[in-house]
């Protein structure tokens, strides 16, 4: 039996013949997208004898392989009965040098273009023209060629040859995949309720495709619930790839853990979790250039090796891992695991590599695919998440950081861009008086001034690599990002000016409408699994995760003891920002009460970092306590220092003092008596700002509850991401303490009543201490 392999000429040149240096300089997404504009141009100009764009999908039969390989050829020209395939590349490169540089690599392109269409059409010969135009100047320069069929079929079946070689690898590897799931069991002896609804929901995507919504109580288990029935869909290879995204790196780590646990119940298959640039790069700058960095120089030539070695030799592949063999071939990591998990089963990640703009995985999911699963964890985070992907702003500090960077520059085309630019920014805040000013579309002049600094920002950067500064790059990057994202700025964007001391400080580019982009980016997918342990309330997120009529949304039970819990609410007190003032000394009286002559590790979440000062005022006095307390520059060292605090079976009384909606509000994961207790006071009402005014509008005016979508859903959610901090296994036991009057209302009534624990009303401290100690004690 033949195996089937679908192959684009890109994909089978790229990897055998393309040789040289990773070059952000040249090879970049702005290089890519004029170099669309310019080939068109450059298609539209030619006379009748030429085809653009034309297509291939031819069938070859070799060795044990039966290919489908296609492609599309720049153009086709028929002339006086010969025919000539010609390909046009566009580049901001020295057109010689480019061509030298690359000549074996489009070159190969363009032979196999040459070789289909002639032996589709029993020519005898086939001419190649390649074509090379400057990106800086518009001049252009050609090269052609004249090849025999017969030398072209012994260049094309040798490529196939190679890829063979190489493809053996992947098939074999196929082959043992598909079998080991068949036998692949469940790997714990106990499904927990709601487990096994999971699993069915998601076996349920895998055979027929399409979505679902799932929100599942925290400590259920979810991450093996959602990807041992998705790689169960390996067998056959029904399913290609199962891709596992989340908001944090913690979640990114259950779910490689998860994947060894399967493999060890014997699971065959191959996990990489991809890493950001700026955390697995080996250079000591981020620099993607020859010039500055040895693991770019000559890249290609040295990636199928150092793929080979990979694929032999492990199965899972972290940060550590991917640099260990980055380093042995003398490579970059970054985009090493990129080209890796090419041939990976399970490719772990950020959001980003699915939703943003700038950075998704293009090789996946430029176009619409067939048998990819698309796991999606913590789906409350995702509009959000992807509302900053769609947003970006100017920032005046950073042109006139550059502007100071380039005084001692001889480049005066490049100041002279720069010049404009902040002038005609300038000019523009003048006409403007109020502090925040929505505007109807980018003025003309900063457009212009914006089009025109792009460029030869780009040009100085590639001319002076070694002494361009960072503020440079990162202002090149920021203008770059704006200009592109205006690019799609419709009824689902805002954009306005904000001005400080009688000067315009940013131009703003607001996502109102991440749903359109959700929906449009799952569309491309075979089948997603969105799972959240809250997703409430469940209509504001069955319209914001572009939920469709063909689409499933389930809610299950908690699985965990409700007389575990002990569910609090001090409905007397008023942390509404206009009574906040007089809320210290009673809230912290309450704090004391719910922790008084207990020995335990308790997280206290405050609505803003100036309340957690004012309570920490009143809490520091006591000296029977371990005050923590988070800091707003908190980096991940030490967040692990704050969490490593709360400790097994404690000797003194712990209180960590947070911010609800911050970095300890999820995805912290303190099981037993690490935690006994959270103490949550207000709603987690986000503060009302300008931008979220513009949402809350935007909603308004179509027909929604702009102040539901804006305020009130994302503040429960950041209250019961909170509440999910005590509960995480069934052997846990604590409370939650609520404070605020609006607990009350219906809106946040209904959903602490619905909350798996016991509920009680407490108005005093001596309710609170009576409460809490009848709790532990009938432990």
């Amino acid at each position: 039996m033949l195996t089937k392999v679908n192959l684009s000429v890109h994909d089978l040149v790229d990897f055998l013949l393309r040789t040289g240096d990773i070059d952000t300089r040249v090879f970049n997404l702005d290089t890519m997208a004029k170099g669309t504009i310019i080939h068109r141009f450059y298609q539209e100009r030619q006379n009748a004898n030429y085809v653009a764009e034309y297509p291939f999908n031819e069938a070859f039969e070799y060795l044990d392989y039966s290919f489908v390989i296609s492609g599309r050829a720049d153009g086709l020209i028929i002339e006086n009965g010969q025919a000539t395939i010609e390909e046009v590349k566009s580049t901001n490169d020295e057109l010689q040098h480019f061509f030298e540089t690359n000549k074996n690599w489009h070159l190969g392109q363009a032979k196999c273009y040459a070789y289909m269409y002639g032996k589709k059409y029993k020519l005898s010969s086939v001419g190649i023209l390649l074509t090379y135009i400057s990106q800086i100047d518009d001049t252009k320069e050609q090269h052609h060629f004249d090849y025999d069929i017969e030398q072209l079929e012994e260049f094309f079946y040798d490529l196939l040859a190679q890829y063979i070689e190489f493809h053996e690898h992947i098939r074999i590897h196929k082959e043992k995949r598909s079998n080991s799931v068949k036998t692949l069991q469940f790997p714990f002896l106990n499904i927990r309720k709601g487990q096994k609804d999971m699993i069915t929901v998601t076996e349920e995507v895998v055979r027929k495709g399409g979505r679902v919504y799932i929100e599942a109580p925290t400590g259920i288990g979810k991450t093996m619930s959602v990807l041992y029935p998705s790689v169960k869909g390996f067998e056959n290879d029904h399913i290609e790839k199962v891709f596992y995204f989340t908001a944090k790196g913690s979640g990114q780590k259950t779910a490689f853990d998860s994947f060894k646990i399967l493999q060890a119940k014997g699971l065959i298959a191959k996990a990489i979790i991809l890493s950001a640039k700026e955390k697995i790069c080996l250079n000591s700058k981020v620099s993607c250039n020859p010039d500055d960095c040895p693991f770019a120089r000559n890249y290609f030539a040295k990636l199928k090796d150092a793929l080979l070695y990979a694929l032999k030799n492990y199965d899972c592949f972290d940060k550590d891992t991917i640099q260990e063999i980055a380093l042995k071939f003398e490579i970059c990591p970054f985009e090493f695991q990129l080209d890796l998990s090419l041939f990976v089963d399970v490719i772990i990640g950020d959001y980003n590599y699915l939703f943003d703009p700038q950075v998704y995985l293009r090789r996946f999911f430029e176009v619409t695919t067939q048998n990819y699963i698309t796991l999606i964890d913590e789906t409350h985070n995702l509009i959000e998440r992807v509302r900053d992907s769609y947003s970006t702003a100017i920032d005046l500090i950073v042109l006139y950081t550059i502007k100071k960077s380039l005084k001692s520059s001889s480049d005066t085309k490049i100041k002279r861009r720069l010049n404009k630019l902040i002038k005609s920014i300038e000019d523009y805040g003048t006409t403007l008086s109020e502090p925040e000013t929505k505007l109807s579309s980018l003025p003309n002049e900063i457009l212009a001034s914006i089009e025109g600094f792009l460029p030869e920002a780009q040009r100085f950067m590639q001319e002076n690599s070694t002494e361009v500064e960072d503020v440079f790059k990162d202002g090149f990057f920021m203008l770059n990002r704006f200009a592109k994202l205006y690019l799609d700025f419709d009824e689902n964007f805002a954009l306005y000016v904000v001005k400080k001391l009688d000067k315009i400080s940013s131009i703003n580019l607001l996502c109102l409408n991440p749903k359109v982009f959700i929906g449009a980016t799952l569309d491309k997918v075979y089948g997603s699994v969105l799972f959240s342990a809250t997703m409430a309330p469940i209509d504001y997120y069955a319209n914001e995760l572009a939920k469709t009529s063909r689409d499933q949304m389930i809610q299950l039970e908690n699985p965990f003891p409700r007389e575990n819990l002990l569910l609090l609410a001090a409905v007397n007190v008023a942390t509404t920002f206009k009574k906040r003032d007089d809320t210290y000394g009673l809230v912290a009286d309450y704090i004391l009460a719910a922790t008084k002559g207990r020995i335990g590790n308790f997280i206290v979440f405050c609505p803003s970092y100036v309340y957690l000062e004012k309570v920490l005022s009143y809490l520091e006095t006591i000296k029977t306590i371990d005050l923590l307390v988070q800091t707003r520059d908190m980096n991940q060292t030490s967040r692990t220092a704050f969490l490593n605090e709360f400790r097994t079976n404690p000797k003194t009384t712990t209180i960590g003092l947070t911010v609800v909606g911050g970095i300890f509000s999820e995805g912290v994961d303190l099981v037993d008596d690490r935690l006994s207790g959270v103490i949550i006071i207000g709603v987690g009402f986000p503060s009302i700002t300008f931008d979220k005014e513009l949402i809350r509008t935007y909603y308004d005016n179509n027909g929604n509850n702009g102040f539901h979508n804006a305020y009130i859903a994302p503040g429960i959610n950041r209250i019961l991401q909170a509440m999910g901090r005590v509960i995480r296994s069934e052997s846990d036991r604590g409370f939650i303490l609520l404070i605020d009057q609006r607990y009350l209302e219906n809106r946040y009534r209904k959903i602490i009543e619905n909350y798996n624990g016991r509920l009680i009303y407490v108005d005093s401290t001596n309710s609170i201490k009576a409460a809490i100690d009848k709790f532990f004690s009938d432990y």
